[in-house]
Parts: structure tokens; sequence; C-alpha cells
């Protein structure tokens, strides 16, 4: 296991698996650019943490 602590690894684990059905319908349908944009901001946000209003760069 990486330095992070425990919580905060089993957090990151659990987020990414949730997001691995949504990224593998969106290369099954080759998504575009925008959908893959929105995709990143959400990952972002919902397994880092990030404000994606804020704190999100606009170049994603």
């Amino acid at each position: 296991m990486p330095n992070v602590p425990a919580r905060v690894y089993d957090r990151l684990v659990a987020g990414l698996k949730r997001y691995q059905p949504i990224i593998g319908a969106a290369k099954s349908r080759d998504a575009g650019e925008a959908d893959t944009s929105t995709i990143v901001k959400d990952m972002l946000s919902d397994v880092f943490g990030y404000d994606k209003y804020t704190e999100s760069p606009r170049s994603i």
C-alpha cells in the first residue's frame, strides 16, 4: 500500500472502481472529447474531492 492513510486509499480505490464501467462504456461508444472531459471532471470531484466549479482547470 502506498504512503497514504488506509482510509484515503480505500476511498480512492472504491471511487476508481466505481468509474470503471463508465469509462468502459465511453470507450465502447467512442466518446468524444466533451464526454471525456465531463467524466474526468466528475472523477476529480467525486474521487479526489475537487470542486468541479472552482478548482477544475477549464482546459480539461
